[in-house]
């Protein structure tokens, strides 16, 4: 009795002398699913790979990213040391930054009584 589209089989070994009988789109289906799932092994294989050799590389950068930024910074200070060190330069910009920084400070207490004033003004009227 075929019961099924096409015809053939395959005689999988099981207890003893006998076997059993598997219809061809069965042994086709089971080859299908073995095949897929070797595929998936060999895949994630490689997939571990590369996301190993991935990791490593992302790593080291990292790794040479947090060395070198001391570096960079305590170049960077020595320059502006440097630059500030400098006759007349240095001086003149350190007493433009803090005319500046006082003219902000102005401009921050100004705002700050301005809007406390308003605050007492709408409260009274």
């Amino acid at each position: 009795g075929g019961g099924g589209g096409g015809g053939g089989g395959a005689i999988i070994p099981g207890e003893g002398e006998r076997g059993v009988l598997l219809q061809r789109r069965y042994v086709d289906a089971v080859h299908r699913i073995v095949m897929r799932v070797r595929l998936d092994c060999a895949k994630e294989r490689r997939t571990n790979k590369l996301w190993r050799f991935w990791a490593h590389g992302l790593r080291c950068s990292l790794a040479l990213v947090r060395l070198m930024r001391p570096l960079r910074r305590h170049r960077a200070i020595e320059i502006c040391k440097h630059f500030l060190s400098l006759p007349g330069k240095g001086y003149g910009t350190r007493i433009n930054i803090k005319r500046y920084s006082m003219k902000v400070h102005y401009c921050q207490r100004a705002m700050r009584h301005s809007y406390e004033l308003l605050k007492i003004v709408r409260e009274r009227i």
